[in-house]
């Protein structure tokens, strides 16, 4: 049977309709795969931002306390030694430093990579620094010891020069008592000055213008030679000292006691080893001259060397 031509129409726009629809729907497969593919990549992409974030913030935090740390373990090795602290304070400057960079770039999101790269640097600036710590340590460790034998070497050499500087004085002492000089034979008298200038001897307390007083000092080989001052002591029956003349001093330094000591007249004398006798006189102020035993006390360089007394009524 003979179809006609408006079947044969029909028959021919069904086949483009079809065919139309089945390119519609390719093409509609095709864009939903694209789109599955695309949507895929996303997902991974944004995962792998995510553990990126989520991994420098654990850098981050490790980080602040690490360096929390670090500054608290190099502040307590401060104080020992300037060395030591010049060191600390460049390791303090150059560990912070780095840690501040590392702080910027987590806080611009940089590559998790070019982070850890400078992570890797600050761990090996930290380890380098402490190596150079530990044998700064050690090295003064050697020197504290040394120091240690040294100070024991000179306590011990401090002891034996106060043990010789003992001795020393011991015999520079014994040496110095060995030189006092020592009188012996000594008197004492009382005069009176009669109207014509004259003395003559007197013991009586009320009448007595004048005590003199005669004694040797002694030879001494010991005791140096020259000029030497002698000094007399009148102590009266009160136990005053009478006083010196108003051109002399009035006292002289005992060295045997380390005093100041008063005394009533002095005379110099050129000593030479040799036994040496030595007169002296005092003049009384006035007439009113207490009665009862009158000691006279003599000393040479210092110390003392004998005494006489006499007796006024």
């Amino acid at each position: 049977m003979t179809s006609s031509p408006n079947e044969n129409k029909h028959k021919k726009n069904q086949v483009i309709a079809l065919a139309a629809t089945g390119a519609i729907m390719t093409g509609l497969f095709a864009g939903s795969t694209v789109l599955y593919v695309d949507n895929g990549q996303l997902k991974a992409e944004n995962a792998e931002k995510v553990q990126q974030i989520e991994s420098l913030e654990s850098i981050g935090k490790k980080l602040k306390s690490d360096l929390l740390q670090i500054n608290e373990e190099l502040s307590s090795m401060q104080g020992r030694n300037k060395e030591l602290d010049r060191l600390l304070v460049s390791a303090k400057e150059d560990i912070n430093g780095k840690s501040k960079k590392i702080s910027i770039l987590i806080k611009d999101n940089a590559s998790l990579k070019k982070v850890q790269k400078q992570v890797a640097e600050l761990k090996k600036i930290k380890s380098g620094y402490f190596n150079r710590i530990k044998e700064l340590e050690d090295r003064l460790g050697l020197l504290t010891t040394q120091n240690d034998e040294l100070r024991r070497d000179n306590e011990s050499l401090q002891d034996k020069f106060d043990d010789l500087s003992a001795r020393y004085s011991e015999m520079e002492r014994k040496v110095e008592i060995a030189s006092v000089l020592r009188v012996e034979k000594a008197t004492a008298l009382g005069f009176k000055k009669t109207k014509s200038g004259k003395l003559v001897k007197n013991s009586n307390a009320g009448k007595v213008d004048r005590l003199t007083f005669s004694f040797d000092l002694v030879e001494n080989k010991v005791a140096e030679k020259g000029t030497k001052t002698i000094y007399a002591r009148i102590i009266n029956p009160k136990g005053e000292t009478l006083p010196a003349p108003a051109s002399e001093s009035g006292t002289f330094n005992n060295t045997d006691s380390n005093v100041t000591l008063p005394y009533s007249v002095s005379k110099l004398v050129d000593y030479n080893n040799e036994n040496l006798k030595v007169d002296m006189s005092y003049d009384f102020a006035n007439d009113k001259n207490a009665k009862g035993l009158y000691k006279v006390e003599f000393y040479c360089d210092g110390f003392y060397c004998g005494y006489s007394q006499i007796r006024l009524k």
